[in-house]
């Protein structure tokens, strides 16, 4: 997501330059950057749906955890 969002706010800032200051419009610029925006959104809605399975292995490894540390291994020669 760190590199998306970094994809976006370049892609941005390229477009008002590209606008503003060179006062021209490119089509791969243009394409580029709703390229990278289009990837931004579709992490970040893969992200949204895995929320949900990565609090799960969170939970279940708190779980084994706690599993793992009632068991006495003084007994083990």
């Amino acid at each position: 997501m760190v590199v998306a969002g970094v994809g976006v706010v370049a892609s941005i800032y390229l477009t008002i330059v590209e606008f503003f200051v060179i006062k021209a419009v490119c089509q791969y610029c243009v394409t580029s950057g709703v390229m990278v925006v289009v990837a931004a959104v579709t992490m970040l809605v893969a992200a949204r749906r895995e929320v949900p399975l990565w609090r799960a292995i969170r939970r279940r490894t708190k779980e084994v955890g706690e599993f793992a540390s009632d068991i006495d291994l003084s007994d083990i020669d």
